[in-house]
């Protein structure tokens, strides 16, 4: 495609993406920004979700380390479990 296409309809669509972006890129946005507000209301104060916090991180611009320590995995399970009730024995 990009070997027939002229370099003033490229440009013409490179202008629009700048608009109106699409891709997987921009989907997984949309996907982080719903995730962010269907989770906002049980974050704590000041600590509300990013749409950032749902998306993949594929290139690790973001920081984060490797894998997770086992105590890692099990601390982030008890705060998920408390945030849904089953630290108080609602959802046993």
């Amino acid at each position: 495609m990009l070997a027939e296409m002229s370099a003033p309809l490229l440009a013409e669509w490179l202008a629009f993406w700048r608009l109106e972006p699409w891709g997987e890129q921009r989907a997984d946005l949309r996907a982080g920004i719903v995730a962010a507000a269907c989770t906002a209301p049980w974050a704590g104060r000041g600590k509300a979700p990013r749409p950032a916090d749902f998306m993949p991180d594929f290139d690790g611009s973001r920081g984060r380390r490797g894998r997770q320590t086992r105590e890692e995995m099990v601390a982030a399970a008890k705060r998920m479990a408390g945030i849904f009730g089953a630290a108080r024995g609602q959802y046993r």
